[in-house]
Formats: structure tokens, C-alpha cells, sequence
């Protein structure tokens, strides 16, 4: 149900901030006490080194998750998603 679907694949990757109750695969990274999926992601991509802010079509995406994914709700205090909103927001030339 949800955004989920089932299909073979040799590898399968879990990313996502929701508590999960089952048995994850090698490549997953779950952090339930963030309140994005986006976030997640732009951390992933800020410890790569990835410039998200280069990136006009990425940082849309992910300040539109953060915007979704928080109930179109800025009253956080979590650090992680000042800094991806400031980054993912700020218009670049």
C-alpha cells in the first residue's frame, strides 16, 4: 500500500525516516527520528560531497519533500532541516 510496490530486482535499497518494522536489506539507511525522507538524502549527498545547491532541479526536489514530508510545516527544530531548507531554498544564480 502507500508508495511502495513489489518487483524483482538484484538489489533493492531502503531509504526513509519512518519507523520500519521488518527486516532491512544490506544497503538501507533509516533515520525515524527525522521528520523528511529529504533530508535523509540531502545529508546522504552533503557527506558525498554532492553539490545539491548546484543543482536547480534536485534542490526543488528535495525542498519540496521537506515541505510535503513536515505537513507543510516549518516549526522544527531540527538542525538538519534548517540547514537543507536554507540550502535547497536559496535561489542561486
Amino acid at each position: 500500500s502507500g508508495n511502495s510496490a513489489v518487483f524483482e530486482a538484484e538489489h533493492i535499497a531502503v531509504i526513509d525516516h519512518h519507523r520500519i518494522c521488518t527486516e532491512l536489506p544490506e544497503l538501507s539507511e533509516v533515520r525515524s527520528n527525522l521528520g523528511a525522507c529529504s533530508t535523509l538524502v540531502w545529508n546522504m549527498l552533503k557527506t558525498e560531497g554532492f553539490d545539491v545547491r548546484g543543482n536547480r532541479e534536485l534542490s526543488t526536489a528535495l525542498y519540496y519533500g521537506l515541505y510535503t514530508d513536515t505537513d507543510l510545516s516549518w516549526k522544527t527544530t531540527d538542525k538538519e532541516q534548517w540547514e537543507e531548507n536554507d540550502c535547497c531554498h536559496t535561489p542561486t544564480n
